[in-house]
C-alpha cells in the first residue's frame, strides 16, 4: 500500500541504481566522459574515491599540487575541476559527507612526494571536511610531504560564530582557480597558499532557494513546501538559511541578496592602495535546478544593483558549478579583484567543468538591422506601424478592420489565463500569452495607422474602447463552452435590431468613400501587411507563423480586390457596386487562401485537433453564404458558428498534429485545442463588430 501524505515525507525519487552505489556509478560516467582524468585504485573496494590529472607525475613534477574535495552531491564540484590550471586531485565522499582521512591522505601522497614542491589543500569550512583534511595533512607532513591548508568560508549570510565560522560555498571555485593558476606558473608552496588565501579573503556568497534538495535514498525535507516561500542564505546541503520570506520579484530578491553581500569584506572594504575602488567578479551559480533563463535574469539584476552603487563588474559568468543535487535555487558570489587576483582568475585551465568568466560591457552592443527590399505596403518589415513607415488609414473598410483587430485583441487578451490552462494540459502552457502578445501587436498597428492618418486621438480612443468592450463580451460568452464554467452553450453573435443587411452597407461603403474603392482597399491591404509583419515579429512558435500566413492571404485578397488583378481598380469598383456580396466574396477568398497556406505549411488537416479545425469550417461557411448571396453579417454569423463548432469538436479526441500530438493522456484528449479556441475567439470578435456596425448603420 502506498504511503499517504500523512505518513510523512517520502524518499525522493531519482535516477540511480541504488543509494549505496550512486556515487561510484557517477564517477564511472564522469571518467568515461573525461579520459584525461584517472583514478586511484581501490575505489569500490576501499572507498578511495580520488580523481587525478592523467598527465601528473608526482615523482618528476616541480609544481605544487592542488588538492580539494568534499561530499558528493555538488557536481560538477569537485572532480569536474581537476585539470591543468586548477585542481591536481579531487577527493569524493558520500553524498554530503566528508571523504575519509585515508582517501585524503591517498590523494596527497599520489600528487606530492616527500621533499618535493608540496601540496596545498583547499577545504570548505565544514567541520567534517576540516577534521578529515586536517588530520590527513598532519599525516602527510609526518611522511615528509610539505602541506599547507587554506579554508574557504565565503557564506555572507550566516555566521556560525567564533568556533564554527562561516560555511564554504560556490566562492570555493574561485579559490581553486587562483591557486591552480599560481601553481601552474611554478610558484612555490608559500606563494600558492598566499594566492589562495588572498582569493578566499576577497570572495563572498549568498544562496537562495525555493526548495530543499533530494538526497538519494532519504526523505525529502518539507521545510520549503510552500511554493510562495523562498529561503535566503541557506547552505549547499539543504540546511536552513538566514530567513524564509515571501517570494518577491527577481529584482527585489536580488536587492536583498546584494544588500547582505554588501556587508561582506569584499564589498564593505573596497578601497585599494592609492584610494581606488577595485572592480568585482560576479558569479551566478545554479544550485541544481535553476534554469539558465532565471540565472541570466539574476545576473542582470545583480549587475544593475552594483552599477547603481558605483561598483564595476570586470568579470562575470552564469555557471552550474557548485550544486546541491536538485535544489531549486541559485547563489550569487562576488569577488574583489586586485590586478593580481584578476590575472589568476582569467588564466587558462583544462578543467572540464570550468566556465570562463567574461569581461562584460556596460551596455549591449548593437549592429544595424539588415536592409530588405521594400514590401508592397511600403511598411517597415522590422517595426511595422511605428514612425512614418506604416499605412495611414482614412477609408471606411480600413477603419472597420481596425475595430475588428481591437475587438479580437480584447477577446484573446481577456482569455489569456484560460487559453494557457488549456495549453498546459498537452503543451507548454503559453498559448494564451503568445496569442495575447500577437493580438496586442496588431491592435497597436491599428492605433498607429489611424493616428498617422490624422484621426483625432479622442476619436481613436473611443473607437478602441467600444471595440474592446465588444471583444471582452464575446470572450465571456464563448469561453465557458470550453472551460466548463457553465453548461449553457453560447449563442452566435446577432445584430441588435437589424437583419444584417446594413452591415453590407458598412463594408460596401468602401466603394463610396472619399478616397474611392481602390484606394480604400489598398489601405486595407497595407494594414493587413503591417499586421502580418507585426505578428511575425512579436509572436513565437507556430501561432505566429499561422497568423502571419492568414494576414498575408487577407492582404493579397484585398490588394487583388483593389485592382481586379490588372491594376485597373475594377475589382474594387465591382465589389463596391455589389455591396455586401463583394465584401463576402473578398473575405471568403482571403480566408480560404489563408487556411490553405496554413495547412500546406504545417501539414495539419481538418479533424487533426489543431487550429485548422476552427479555421477551415469558418472559411467554408464564408464561401457558402457568399455563393448563396447572403449578407456580410449572415456570413460572419455562419463563420463564427462554424469556428466554435470546429473548436468544440477538438474535445474528446487526441490531436494528430502539433505539439499536443506527442501527448497521449486522456486528460489531453478531453481538453479543447487552445489554438482552435483562440481562432474561434478571433472569428467571433470580428462577427460581433460587424453586427454592431450593422446596428449602427441601420
Amino acid at each position: 500500500m502506498a504511503a499517504s501524505e500523512a505518513d510523512g515525507p517520502r524518499n525522493a525519487p531519482c535516477f540511480t541504481d541504488g543509494a549505496t552505489t550512486h556515487v561510484d556509478d557517477a564517477i564511472d560516467g564522469m571518467l568515461f566522459c573525461n579520459p584525461q582524468l584517472v583514478e586511484l585504485e581501490g575505489r569500490r573496494e576501499h572507498g578511495m574515491r580520488v580523481i587525478v590529472r592523467g598527465d601528473w607525475s608526482r615523482d618528476t613534477t616541480d609544481h605544487v599540487a592542488i588538492v580539494s574535495g568534499g561530499g558528493s552531491g555538488h557536481e560538477p564540484a569537485h572532480a569536474g575541476y581537476v585539470g591543468a590550471g586548477m585542481l591536481t586531485a579531487a577527493v569524493c565522499g558520500d553524498v554530503f559527507a566528508s571523504p575519509s582521512v585515508a582517501a585524503v591522505l591517498a590523494a596527497i601522497a599520489a600528487t606530492a612526494r616527500p621533499g618535493g614542491p608540496g601540496a596545498l589543500l583547499i577545504v570548505k569550512n565544514y567541520t567534517g571536511d576540516k577534521l578529515n583534511f586536517g588530520l590527513a595533512a598532519e599525516k602527510a607532513r609526518a611522511a615528509g610531504i610539505a602541506v599547507r591548508v587554506v579554508h574557504v568560508a565565503d557564506d555572507a549570510a550566516v555566521d556560525g560564530g567564533r568556533i564554527t565560522g562561516r560555511r564554504g560555498l560556490a566562492g570555493t571555485l574561485l579559490v581553486h582557480k587562483c591557486a591552480g593558476a599560481a601553481a601552474a606558473r611554478g610558484a612555490c608552496l608559500s606563494d600558492v597558499a598566499a594566492a589562495a588565501e588572498a582569493a578566499a579573503a576577497a570572495v563572498a556568497t549568498v544562496g537562495v532557494s525555493l526548495t530543499t534538495c533530494s538526497v538519494p535514498g532519504a526523505p525529502r525535507s518539507r521545510r520549503l513546501d510552500n511554493p510562495h516561500t523562498v529561503e535566503l542564505g541557506l547552505g549547499i546541503h539543504g540546511e536552513p538559511g538566514r530567513e524564509a520570506i515571501t517570494l518577491p520579484s527577481a529584482t527585489d530578491l536580488v536587492d536583498r541578496v546584494m544588500t547582505v553581500l554588501s556587508a561582506a569584506p569584499a564589498l564593505s572594504k573596497p578601497v585599494e592602495e592609492g584610494g581606488s575602488v577595485p572592480p568585482l567578479a560576479l558569479l551566478v551559480n545554479d544550485l541544481g535546478a535553476c534554469s539558465g533563463l532565471e540565472q541570466a535574469i539574476i545576473a542582470g539584476a545583480a549587475a544593475r544593483w552594483l552599477s547603481s552603487r558605483g561598483r564595476r563588474v570586470a568579470l562575470a559568468a552564469c555557471i552550474r558549478g557548485m550544486t546541491a543535487i536538485d535544489m531549486r535555487g541559485f547563489s550569487v558570489t562576488i569577488m574583489s579583484l586586485s590586478p593580481a587576483v584578476q590575472e589568476l582568475v582569467e588564466a587558462g585551465t583544462e578543467a572540464p567543468a570550468w566556465a570562463p568568466l567574461r569581461r562584460p560591457v556596460a551596455a549591449p552592443r548593437t549592429v544595424p538591422l539588415p536592409r530588405l527590399a521594400a514590401e508592397t505596403s511600403g511598411a517597415d518589415p522590422w517595426f511595422p506601424g511605428q514612425g512614418g513607415s506604416g499605412p495611414a488609414l482614412d477609408g471606411a473598410a480600413a477603419r472597420l478592420a481596425a475595430r475588428c483587430l481591437w475587438a479580437a485583441a480584447a477577446a484573446v487578451g481577456s482569455s489569456e489565463a484560460s487559453l494557457n490552462a488549456l495549453d498546459a494540459v498537452s503543451g507548454d502552457g503559453d498559448c494564451g500569452a503568445t496569442a495575447s502578445k500577437g493580438a496586442c501587436a496588431v491592435a497597436a498597428v491599428a492605433d498607429a495607422s489611424l493616428s498617422r492618418a490624422g484621426v483625432p486621438s479622442d476619436e481613436v480612443s473611443l473607437m478602441r474602447r467600444e471595440a474592446m468592450a465588444v471583444g471582452r463580451a464575446t470572450a465571456s460568452t464563448l469561453l465557458p463552452k470550453f472551460t466548463g464554467d457553465e453548461a449553457k452553450p453560447p449563442s452566435a453573435p446577432t445584430p441588435r435590431g437589424a437583419d444584417g443587411s446594413a452591415t453590407g452597407s458598412a463594408i460596401g461603403s468602401a466603394a463610396g468613400s472619399a478616397a474611392g474603392p481602390a484606394a480604400d482597399l489598398t489601405q486595407l491591404a497595407a494594414l493587413l501587411h503591417a499586421c502580418e509583419a507585426a505578428v511575425s515579429r512579436s509572436m513565437g512558435g507556430s501561432s505566429g507563423v499561422i497568423q502571419a500566413l492568414l494576414f498575408a492571404a487577407a492582404a493579397a485578397a484585398a490588394a487583388a480586390g483593389a485592382d481586379g488583378g490588372d491594376g485597373s481598380g475594377a475589382g474594387a469598383t465591382a465589389a463596391g457596386a455589389r455591396g455586401s456580396d463583394g465584401a463576402v466574396s473578398l473575405a471568403a477568398r482571403a480566408a480560404k487562401a489563408g487556411v490553405a497556406a496554413v495547412m500546406a505549411a504545417g501539414g495539419a488537416s481538418p479533424g487533426d485537433g489543431t487550429m485548422v479545425d476552427a479555421l477551415f469550417p469558418a472559411a467554408e461557411a464564408l464561401e457558402r453564404v457568399g455563393l448563396a448571396g447572403g449578407s456580410a453579417v449572415e456570413a460572419a454569423r455562419a463563420a463564427a458558428d462554424a469556428a466554435a463548432a470546429g473548436a468544440e469538436a477538438t474535445q474528446g479526441k487526441a490531436a494528430a498534429a502539433g505539439r499536443a500530438s506527442y501527448v497521449g493522456t486522456a486528460e489531453a484528449a478531453a481538453a479543447a485545442d487552445p489554438g482552435a479556441v483562440a481562432a474561434a475567439l478571433w472569428v467571433h470578435a470580428v462577427a460581433s463588430v460587424l453586427s454592431d456596425a450593422a446596428m449602427t448603420q441601420g
